[in-house]
This record gives structure tokens, sequence and C-alpha cells, in this order.
């Protein structure tokens, strides 16, 4: 009888590949009039329809807890991206959120905190006249199974014009 080698993989490949979150179907939202981009988890099995004006929507889970919305917005007061970001958090915190992140950002910025149980987290970016936008919304308990899928739409969102 012929002995087969095994090959064992190092116990930290095992345990690593144990606690792997399985991966996530995306989808891409393109938006025609401002011209940005952005992949959303196909888990946001309730995508809203369009803005009337064309320029964002709205995406969310099945149970509603957890949204993601994406927008162009024409920077018609010539805001700077620290100014805008200045409004935003004053606009979360007025809601009674606490903000954790503000970073402007080359050509953009993020603002990130907890809002009652939820965590938002937005991301902007200013070209050619245009804010791109996106704000992930999400309760605090989902926070392990979301970092990575809020993280990955925060490195592909591809601004607009």
């Amino acid at each position: 009888m012929r002995r087969r080698s095994r090959r064992l993989l190092p116990a930290t490949v095992v345990v690593g590949l144990a606690f792997q979150a399985p991966p996530v179907d995306y989808h891409t939202y393109r938006n025609a009039r401002f011209g940005y981009s952005i992949p959303y988890p196909a888990a946001l099995v309730r995508p809203q329809p369009e803005a009337p004006n064309g320029d964002g929507r709205r995406f969310v889970s099945a149970d509603g807890a957890t949204t993601l919305t994406v927008y162009g917005s024409h920077n018609a007061l010539d805001h700077t991206a620290h100014q805008q970001l200045t409004m935003s958090r004053q606009s979360w915190q007025e809601k009674g959120a606490t903000v954790t992140l503000a970073k402007v950002l080359p050509g953009g910025y993020v603002l990130s905190g907890t809002l009652h149980t939820s965590i938002f987290y937005e991301k902007a970016s200013l070209q050619n006249g245009v804010f791109s936008t996106f704000i992930w919304q999400y309760p605090a308990a989902q926070k392990p199974r979301l970092d990575a899928v809020v993280s990955y739409t925060a490195r592909t969102f591809r601004p607009g014009r």
C-alpha cells in the first residue's frame, strides 16, 4: 500500500480561514447625471428609485436597518472640502451624533461616528465643482460584519466629473 503524504496547513492559516467572512456579492450603481459610481452589496435588496432630479439613490437592507445613500451635488457656493466637512459635521451633531473621525483628504473628506445605536460613515470627493458623496448608516452590532464592506466601497468609490 502506498502511503500518501499529506500537507498540513499551518495552524494560523487554518484559524484565519475559519474566521473569514463569506465573500460579498456586489453590484455597481452608476449615476448618469454626475458620473460617479459605487459598488454596493447585493444584500441591500431594496434599492430605492433614483431621486427625481437624478442626483443619487438610497440602498436599504431587507430589515431597513442598514442604508447606503449616494448622491452628487454642484458646489454652487464654492465651498472647500473643509467647509463642507464642517457643515456636515454640524448637521450630524444637531441630530445627536457623536463624531469620532473628521478628516479633510486631498480632494474631499471623511466623517464617521455614532448616532444613537447606529454607526455612520460619510465620504465626499470634490472634483470639477461637484461633490460626490456616500453615507453608510448601520446598527453598531453589525460593525464586525460591515467594516470590510464599508472599507471596500470607500476604496472603490469613483467620484464624478
